[in-house]
C-alpha cells in the first residue's frame, strides 16, 4: 500500500511505441488540506490545454477537506511561458494539473512551490476530481523544449500527447 503523497508507477505505451513513465496520484493531498488546483483549460470546449506556454485560461478549483467548494475560469491577460508562473502565484496555486509543459516552466513553478501534473489530457473538471480520488494519470517526464511550429492545439506534438 502506498503512503499518503506518493505516486504510484505505470508504464504506458504510445501510438508510435514510444515508452512513457505515466504515474497516478495518491489522492490523498486534496483529504489532508485546503488548496488550489489550478487547470491549464480550452474554455470552449473545457479539455485541458496541451501547450501550457501557450495558456491563455486557467480553470481555478478551491478545495476543501477533499472536495471542490467552487470553480471558476481565469485569463491569463496575455502573459505567456514564463510569466505564467506569477499568474499562478497570484491565482494561489498549489497544484497545477496540465498538458505539454517545458523544463524551464517546471523548474519555476517547483522553485515556488507548485506541484505539477503535467502531460494529462481530457476534461478539467474530471482530472481535478480524479486527482482528488487519486486517480490522475499524468507523465512524469514530460517534456516539451521544441516550440518551433506548435499550433495552438499543438498538433503533431509527441510531449503534448496528442497526433
Amino acid at each position: 500500500m502506498p503512503q499518503p503523497g506518493t505516486a504510484l508507477l505505470r508504464h504506458l505505451f504510445a501510438d508510435d511505441g514510444v515508452r512513457f513513465a505515466h504515474r497516478t496520484s495518491s489522492g490523498m493531498q486534496g483529504k489532508e488540506r485546503n488548496m488550489n488546483i489550478v487547470v491549464s483549460i480550452d474554455p470552449e470546449t473545457g479539455e485541458i490545454f496541451q501547450h501550457f506556454g501557450r495558456t491563455a485560461y486557467f480553470k481555478l478549483y478551491d478545495v476543501q477537506g477533499g472536495k471542490v467548494m467552487a470553480a471558476h475560469v481565469e485569463s491569463t491577460e496575455g502573459p505567456k511561458h514564463g510569466a505564467l508562473v506569477g499568474v499562478l502565484q497570484d491565482l494561489k496555486a498549489d497544484i497545477l494539473i496540465c498538458g505539454g509543459i517545458g523544463d524551464g516552466a517546471q523548474n519555476a513553478l517547483r522553485a515556488v512551490g507548485i506541484q505539477i501534473f503535467g502531460g494529462c489530457t481530457g476534461s478539467a473538471d474530471d482530472a481535478v476530481r480524479d486527482y482528488l480520488a487519486g486517480n490522475l494519470h499524468f507523465q512524469a517526464d514530460v517534456h516539451c523544449d521544441h516550440h518551433e511550429g506548435h499550433g495552438e492545439a499543438a498538433e503533431g506534438c509527441h510531449c503534448h500527447g496528442t497526433r
